[in-house]
């Protein structure tokens, strides 16, 4: 009988925090997954302009950044032409211009000149990443990972865009990873203890400015293509930080109330039975 009864509060206390779910997103091709949106940002003076000469600058600030994804290359397009970024100084003409962005091999997520990286928004989902798939690489594919786990709603334009990289970590990323990718590493793993989690994660080729990014850039420049990511959905009213899925402080979905009360009546059934 008390066997029978644990197993019952057990049932119930489930209903209540509810289950994680693992979960891979496709962010190319022509049927990406919803759920997640993407965009691009990198380091760079601007169009044209003398702030943008200098190569990988440490002073220049985030800015967006075209991702390379299904809505500007179109469906019909073969899947190595998606998962790249295209930063702002690629223009064709201009003193400042960098006229190997957006060509082979700049038409990827890379650190030559400028750092790249992808922006990954899932809403209102606290989402615990562990892996990125890669579909393209070009020399060697050392990454970087952050997520943002800071308090208060997430801003993007004052707490990633105008920044420098160095000064994320003061306004609420985490580095989760440096990872030491090879020319076929297509496959990359980080956050394998689930300590990470976060609704905003910042995926992008190795970048030494970030403040506590160790490890060296390994094998010359990285490029490299993303296309899936894959980890766990925390359960609905969890948070953002370092400690897993952190807290769920929401009130149970009315299917789960119903069914939490199936389980209470059980009880009574059992107790009356004694």
């Amino acid at each position: 009988m008390k066997n029978q009864l644990k197993a019952v509060v057990l049932a119930v206390s489930l209903l209540v925090v509810g289950e994680a779910s693992a979960v891979t997103w496709n962010l190319t091709g022509a049927v990406p997954s919803t759920g997640v949106t993407i965009s691009g940002v990198a380091n760079t003076g601007g169009i044209d302009t003398s702030a943008s000469s200098a190569n990988n600058g440490a002073t220049q600030t985030i800015r967006d950044a075209t991702w390379v994804g299904q809505t500007n290359m179109g469906t019909t397009a073969s899947p190595v032409y998606y998962g790249g970024i295209t930063n702002a100084d690629a223009c064709s003409s201009g003193s400042y211009c960098d006229l190997n962005e957006g060509v082979n091999p700049e038409h990827a997520i890379d650190n030559e000149q400028r750092y790249d990286m992808a922006l990954l928004n899932f809403g209102a989902s606290v989402v615990k990443l562990t892996s990125v798939g890669l579909s393209w690489i070009s020399g060697d594919s050392d990454l970087t990972v952050l997520a943002f786990t800071g308090t208060g709603t997430f801003n993007v334009d004052t707490m990633l865009k105008g920044l420098t990289y160095d000064k994320l970590t003061a306004n609420g990323w985490t580095v989760v990873a440096n990872t030491n990718g090879t020319s076929s590493t297509y496959t990359q793993s980080f956050n394998t203890a689930g300590n990470i989690a976060s609704s905003y994660w910042l995926i992008g080729a190795f970048n030494p400015l970030v403040a506590s990014a160790t490890g060296t850039n390994t094998g010359g420049f990285d490029y490299v293509k993303l296309s899936t990511v894959s980890g766990t959905v925390c359960a609905a009213g969890s948070t953002a930080g370092t400690a897993g899925c952190g807290s769920t402080n929401k009130a149970p979905e009315p299917g789960s109330l119903a069914l939490m009360g199936v389980g209470l009546i059980g009880l009574l059934r059992l107790r009356k039975r004694r």
